[in-house]
């Protein structure tokens, strides 16, 4: 990401590790705690934060023309680096100093970077922050992407569903029933049940092992017509779905295009 203020650059590259650390250190956290990978896109979105926390520190002093001319870095403390800076603007070399303070180690969640900045340049009166604004941009249009990806996944997998049911609108009367009695699980499944392992009430009910059999073929023939109602209807939604994820697909190209342009 090309940032058009060489200070706020420079900076942030004077900070990659200990950004980096930071990040690392907040993903450990969120997996320890939620047994689960944290998403790709977390990394990311921590480290625009930090990047936005700092162009509010800095872009309250200093232009995009602003020169750096000289910047020295290193830590004043545990937990703290100072960055000493000379600018250059129209002629006149003005002092920027940075202290940026590693702060909330009690608690990894909380862990953030805080910038307190010292300067005898001329505070901006109403200071328009192109970079903090362009950022903004960014993050707004990468949430949006974020969450039209999730959808387009959401609706992948219904694709591959509906496709493996599709496949299965073509198995045989005897493979169905084959599955319409593996469907139905192996505890209490009356379709596999012997007249012997019904209890009084259910004799009762049947009057006879006939009448059970009888009953027993019914419900048979009702799931696998179930069945092969459920992976027609699949099939008939195929097509919808494909011209959804397309048009997702499309949107989300859109959006990544974008985001290129800011």
């Amino acid at each position: 990401m090309k940032i058009e203020n060489k200070i706020i650059t420079r900076i942030l590259t004077e900070l990659e590790s200990k950004i980096s650390e930071l990040v690392d250190m907040r993903i450990a956290k969120y997996e320890e705690e939620r047994g689960t990978p944290a998403p790709r896109w977390m990394a990311d979105d921590i480290r625009m934060h930090l990047t936005m926390d700092l162009c509010k520190a800095v872009e309250k002093y200093t232009l995009s023309t602003d020169e750096l001319v000289e910047i020295i870095c290193g830590s004043v403390s545990a937990g703290c680096i100072r960055i000493d800076a000379t600018v250059m603007r129209d002629g006149s070399s003005y002092a920027f100093s940075t202290d940026v303070i590693y702060a909330g180690g009690y608690n990894v969640q909380r862990l953030h970077i805080r910038y307190i900045t010292k300067t005898n340049l001329p505070k901006i009166s109403a200071p328009e922050m192109p970079v903090l604004k362009r950022l903004k941009g960014i993050l707004k249009l990468e949430n949006k992407l974020r969450d039209t990806e999730q959808i387009i996944s959401m609706n992948e997998a219904v694709l591959n569903r509906l496709q493996d049911e599709q496949l299965k609108s073509k198995l045989n009367d005897k493979q169905l029933e084959s599955l319409a009695i593996e469907r139905r699980g192996e505890e209490f499944n009356l379709l596999t049940m012997k007249w012997s392992d019904l209890n009084e009430y259910g004799k009762e009910t049947h009057k006879s092992p006939e009448g059970f059999a009888e009953y027993q073929q019914e419900e048979l023939e009702r799931d696998v017509q179930s069945l092969r109602n459920r992976y027609r209807a699949s099939a008939a939604r195929i097509p919808r779905i494909i011209k959804d994820i397309e048009k997702l697909r499309s949107k989300a190209q859109s959006i990544r295009d974008q985001i290129a342009e800011l």
